[in-house]
């Protein structure tokens, strides 16, 4: 039996071929009736896409020059205009998304969302005036904000975890397996009571994920001495003194709080203690601990945001993805492995 192609569609639709694959793309050049009628009458004939073709388009998709398509728009809600430049995770995550969006011909307009709302503007009627469809979120100052947007002229993306109570696809270091990994490779070096401290926000932003990581992998190795803890700085030092654990985890800015006030109290890092930031970026120089891999982590989102451009999809998802992107173990000089501990047993990744 012969199979059914883009040609069969057309002649039975009316149309010609490059009709129906727009059509069956969802693009917006399309009207939606006869986007509608041509995947009805490709489902009645039993047009299926063939793969090979599909990988063979983008493949030269991917070889093709690309000239400039259109702006997109990194969205910003902090405070001030350049708040979110103070945190290196998010610069990393703009510059990731800025190199790709170049590589793919489209530029990466910066767009403060709480200045235009502040103004007694709407962000909507601004990004449509600028011909902006492409959005991508740089996290939030809050976990739970609300985003409102007139969302079905947009084509939207999110960084991070924070925008969850608006229902967008996403792209974010895994954090539940990061620091899964980071317990792992912490008893590989031979640590056997560590110790988990967060800030008070920080998990929630995280969506909790830390704690249920470092849980999990806490039972699955048998080590319960100290469950997680959310904490200030000051407090931190007062339980890592109190309760003598041989490593500490904790975040990119306790861990430099640690660095600097653990040794004049009397903890010498690495040899009384070891310290591994649960989300070090680049410039933690030194740092041993899981290292957040904010530029690949912003291209994703990018990309998220071209290929639905591309399907013309537009508006909240019904059924949100969520792109996970573990980090990497990195040793630093803040851990050492340990001296006259049991060898540890087979662990699995």
């Amino acid at each position: 039996m012969l199979r059914v192609t883009l040609t069969d569609v057309a002649k039975e639709a009316g149309v010609h071929h490059s009709t129906v694959s727009r059509a069956l793309r969802n693009h917006p050049g399309i009207p939606a009736s006869t986007r509608d009628r041509v995947r009805q009458i490709a489902e009645k004939i039993g047009y299926i896409p063939d793969p090979n073709l599909s990988a063979l388009a983008a493949y030269k998709k991917t070889k093709k020059k690309h000239g400039f398509l259109t702006n997109l728009a990194w969205i910003t809600n902090f405070p001030t205009e350049t708040g979110w430049s103070s945190n290196p995770h998010f610069v990393a995550y703009h510059k990731g998304a800025k190199q790709r969006a170049t590589e793919l011909g489209y530029g990466l307009e910066e767009f403060w969302l709480a200045g235009s709302i502040q103004a007694g503007k709407s962000p909507t009627k601004i990004l449509r005036a600028r011909g902006i469809c492409g959005l991508l979120f740089c996290p939030q100052t809050d976990p739970g904000i609300q985003l409102d947007l007139e969302w079905n002229y947009f084509t939207p993306v999110s960084l991070g975890y924070t925008v969850a109570a608006t229902p967008l696809h996403n792209a974010a270091l895994d954090h539940f397996a990061s620091i899964q990994l980071l317990v792992r490779e912490l008893y590989g070096l031979g640590y056997r009571r560590p110790c988990l401290v967060l800030p008070v926000k920080a998990d929630a932003r995280m969506n909790i994920s830390w704690s249920a990581g470092y849980t999990s992998v806490a039972q699955e190795l048998s080590i319960f001495e100290c469950p997680p803890v959310h904490l200030d700085e000051e407090e931190m030092v007062d339980t890592v003194k109190k309760t003598k654990p041989d490593v500490l985890l904790t975040t990119r800015g306790f861990a430099q709080y640690a660095r600097e006030h653990l040794p004049p109290s009397g903890v010498r890092i690495p040899e009384d203690m070891g310290l591994a930031a649960i989300d070090c970026s680049s410039q933690d120089i030194g740092m041993g601990g899981i290292l957040e891999l904010g530029e690949q982590i912003g291209g994703i989102g990018l990309d998220m945001v071209n290929t639905m451009l591309q399907q013309g999809e537009r508006g909240l998802p019904k059924y949100p993805k969520h792109i996970l992107i573990r980090g990497e173990f990195q040793m630093g000089t803040t851990l050492q492995r340990t001296q006259g501990l049991p060898a540890p047993k087979t662990l699995t990744a």
